[in-house]
């Protein structure tokens, strides 16, 4: 049986190639594939993994912080804890850290803001050789990656060789006295000479002739647990100078201030992104000496370098003298950003009124006679996005220094991994990015939309001073904790386990507490789409908000995936196997039925039909391996078990043969003997299109059907890598983690893509070369009687039309149907669409392709004689 075998598969070599040929297609796309599954499935487990390595677990805050915005999206805003005062008492957070599950719980107690007078923006200015110089400095600001510029101020400076600059008794307003003139130094003139004299008493000017404007800026505050922070993100270790907080760092009264000495760690950078510009031009003023008026420049102005100093600088030089002044600022509370959709789906901040009354204190003054309205930074003036209210106290119950224990870098701090940056709102900065790449930061309006984090950190006795509503009106004293960062104990390393156990303790926190609770670890950065207007225009910009339980679902749907490709990929050589049975099947019907005639059972035809497929499996499976041994040797990381995969040729060969060496065994050998053949004619038919395809689908018919699903198939699964873009779970792909991972798994959907249209290709092939092969004889007497190579070729190509038109409808209609249950635009699925049905086409015509080339070679002499 074992050598009839042999001998049949030796006699139709062509068909026997044809068989082979797929049988390896399929064996070694297996191979591949399982290969790809595997190394992506290690890659991406490892990535996840990453992503899944969070400093906390879950996120605690009040009811009231769920934005209507955050609600609809099921996003956490970038820097949510900006727009919190309070919501959790000191009670819920023991009743939380009694918990079992729950290892650290670090709090967070959002203060507010305070002005902070970083200093002057100064301005050197030189000294004339003779009699006085006049210089027009004009400063200004740029914000918003320097799209948009305010004007700050205009000053005149004198600065004269010789004289004296004099403060009479019970006046702020300067005069100055050169050459025998005196003028009067009221803003927006300075004055500066040789001579300093302050009610009488006359001295050497301390400071080199200079000019400055005061710069301020909202400074953050909020208040933590050192201990806990110090387990949670390491804070303790990131200290630039200093040392860090202790239980014992507690508010107390300084004996010679009128302020408190609240101890506290100030940050080594602000995160504020402004530029400040004085332009300078000079001149030498005309006698008699004048105070000269702002207007256009005086003729023979020299324009000299602009001197620029950015908010960071003015932030840092600061630093040092932080504790050498009490801040008798009230504290500002901020409130959330509210957002609205515009047409084309992006999300646009809610404008709201600048209120600059809080702004006002009693007890300040500009120094040099400047208007106090200085103070307010321009871009506070030209709106807000968040309502500021100022809490106020009485006296100075609420003035206080700031004892630096400390000074931290917030860069030091371990920030997730890129894949997962999310949780880390109270040190991070804001990521606003314009299209261009420009990544915008915070301003010095305290109710702008790009709030900057927390710069000075006290303890909970220091935040618990400066939320003392019996001290400051408005604090929330009695609930002072803005948000609780949680890390679970001994969390299981299997995702699906850990998710449970993280769902159990954040049950658990809600039902003891009734606050909102969210599982943050796990989570990735997303793009949301933004239009800011910067500068008095609208531009579109992306902020990162924190999607939650990314690795979750993509740890599911990668273990999905590649069940489902590996099952694809068997399926796709079982369907080969099986149509190549059928084909042989049914052309060996006569000598099937000749062979029962003369005796053979039912059994011995199923035993040679099987046989022959499982020889064709077994040769498929050596030369797959062969082919992955020589691969191997140029790619030694290749795992072996890859060696092992095509077996599956052998699989499919006798599974896929079951089915065709039954219908062999069942074949009656009258029937067979007396089954009719094509005789090449058919008188209603002119068309050798529409003949070559009526009879292809009558000696044919399951094959065809098969044929047509397995190009439809290959033509989706491309269409589908298309459509997917850059990931392969669409609605996943939105975050950075799905970015990530749809670059990792496109590189396998190719393998798939490009596996299922080669068996696709091959399986039309074989058909229609066999089906040629069945009627070799028949069109070679045709040939003889007049027909041309062109009708013989037109006959063949309408049976490939048979095979190639369903398949394509088929692929459009299935991929235009996922996109609409999808409620993709019709814009996402013509180009996977125009893909689709293009290997359709493809695919049709390189099957068409191996019979066209035998009829065209063929000699209808040698196919009649049946050689």
């Amino acid at each position: 049986m074992v050598r009839l075998a042999l001998r049949e598969l030796v006699g139709r070599r062509i068909a026997t190639g044809l068989a082979l040929a797929g049988l390896c297609t399929a064996c070694l796309g297996f191979a591949v594939m399982t290969g790809g599954a595997q190394y992506t499935q290690a890659r991406l487990t490892g990535d996840l993994s990453r992503a899944w390595n969070a400093q906390y677990d879950l996120l605690v805050r009040p009811s009231y912080a769920i934005g209507t915005t955050e609600e609809e999206l099921g996003l956490i805003p970038q820097n949510f804890s900006t727009g919190l005062s309070g919501g959790i008492s000191y009670a819920q957070l023991a009743a939380i850290r009694s918990l079992a599950g729950v290892q650290v719980a670090a709090p967070l107690v959002v203060v507010g803001s305070v002005n902070w007078d970083l200093g002057s923006f100064t301005v050197p200015l030189g000294k004339s050789d003779s009699s006085v110089m006049a210089y027009r400095i004009t400063y200004k600001e740029q914000i918003d990656a320097g799209l948009a510029t305010y004007g700050m101020d205009d000053h005149i400076a004198l600065v004269a060789h010789d004289g004296s600059v004099n403060f009479p008794a019970r006046s702020r307003t300067p005069t100055l006295t050169t050459g025998g003139r005196t003028i009067e130094c009221a803003y927006p003139v300075f004055c500066w000479a040789p001579t300093f004299c302050d009610s009488g008493v006359c001295q050497p000017y301390p400071d080199p002739p200079s000019d400055g404007i005061e710069i301020w800026q909202p400074v953050p505050i909020a208040g933590v647990d050192p201990v806990a922070e110090a387990q949670l993100v390491g804070l303790d270790k990131c200290l630039q100078s200093g040392r860090y907080l202790t239980a014992a760092d507690v508010p107390q009264r300084g004996p010679d201030q009128p302020g408190t000495n609240i101890p506290v760690l100030v940050s080594a950078r602000s995160f504020v992104d402004t530029n400040f510009t004085a332009d300078v031009s000079a001149w030498k003023p005309p006698p008699p000496l004048v105070a000269p008026s702002l207007g256009p420049n005086a003729p023979g102005a020299t324009k000299l370098t602009p001197v620029t100093v950015s908010a960071n600088d003015l932030y840092r030089q600061h630093l040092p003298a932080v504790a050498n002044d009490t801040d008798f600022w009230p504290i500002w509370r901020v409130g959330h950003a509210a957002y609205q959709a515009g047409r084309d789906r992006r999300l646009a901040p809610i404008p709201i009124p600048a209120d600059l009354s809080v702004y006002g204190h009693p007890n300040f003054t500009l120094l040099g006679g400047s208007p106090d309205e200085l103070r307010i930074p321009p871009e506070s003036k030209a709106g807000w996005y968040r309502a500021v209210t100022a809490s106020y106290y009485s006296r100075d119950a609420g003035d206080r220094d700031w004892q630096v224990v400390g000074i931290y870098e917030p860069s030091c701090l371990p920030g997730f991994d890129a894949l997962s940056r999310a949780g880390m709102e109270t040190y991070a900065a804001p990521q606003v990015t314009l299209s261009d790449g420009r990544v915008l930061g915070p301003d010095r309006s305290v109710g702008g939309y790009i709030a900057s984090p927390p710069l000075i950190l006290t303890n909970l006795a220091g935040a618990d001073w400066l939320m003392d509503s019996t001290r400051f009106i408005g604090q929330n004293s009695q609930a002072p904790i803005s948000s609780i960062r949680i890390r679970i104990r001994s969390l299981p390393q299997k995702l699906e386990l850990a998710q449970r156990r993280l769902e159990q303790v954040a049950l658990a926190i809600r039902e003891k507490t009734g606050l909102n609770v969210d599982l943050v670890r796990g989570s990735s950065p997303q793009s949301v789409s933004l239009k800011l207007p910067l500068g008095g225009t609208d531009y579109g910009t992306a902020e990162l908000w924190t999607k939650k339980g990314v690795v979750i679902q993509f740890d599911r749907a990668v273990t999905g995936q590649t069940i489902a490709f590996l099952a694809l990929a068997a399926g796709l050589g079982a369907v080969l196997t099986t149509q190549t049975g059928f084909t042989a099947v049914r052309r060996r019907r006569r000598e099937l039925a000749m062979l029962r005639a003369l005796g053979w059972s039912s059994f011995d035809s199923f035993r040679l039909v099987l046989l022959e497929l499982g020889i064709l499996g077994a040769l498929a499976t050596v030369a797959s391996v062969a082919a992955l041994l020589v691969a191997r040797a140029f790619a030694p990381q290749m795992p072996l078990y890859m060696l092992a995969a095509p077996a599956i040729g052998v699989v499919a060969g006798l599974g896929g043969g079951l089915i065709p060496a039954a219908l062999a065994a069942r074949a009656k050998p009258a029937e067979a003997i007396a089954h009719a053949q094509w005789a090449g004619r058919n008188r209603r038919l002119n068309s050798k299109l529409l003949l070559g395809a009526l009879e292809l689908w009558r000696a044919f018919r399951i094959e065809v059907v098969v044929s047509a699903i397995l190009i439809g198939a290959g033509s989706v699964a491309v269409g589908a890598v298309v459509a997917a873009g850059s990931s392969f779970v669409q609605h996943l792909d939105v975050s950075w983690l799905g970015v990530y991972i749809g670059g990792q798994v496109r590189p396998f959907h190719a393998i798939l893509a490009a596996t299922a249209a080669c068996v696709a290709t091959l399986a039309a092939a074989q058909l229609a070369t066999l089906a040629y092969l069945e009627r070799g004889q028949t069109l070679a007497a045709l040939r003889a009687m007049g027909w041309s190579k062109l009708d013989v070729f037109k006959f063949i190509i309408g049976g490939g039309l048979l095979i190639m038109l369903p398949a394509v409808l088929m692929a459009a209609a299935i991929l235009a149907g996922a996109a609409l249950a999808a409620g993709a635009p019709q814009s996402a699925v013509e180009l996977p669409v125009e893909v689709a049905v293009g290997t359709g086409l493809i695919s049709g015509f390189i099957a068409i392709a191996c019979p066209a080339i035998l009829a065209l070679v063929a000699r209808p002499a040698t196919l009649l004689r049946g050689e």
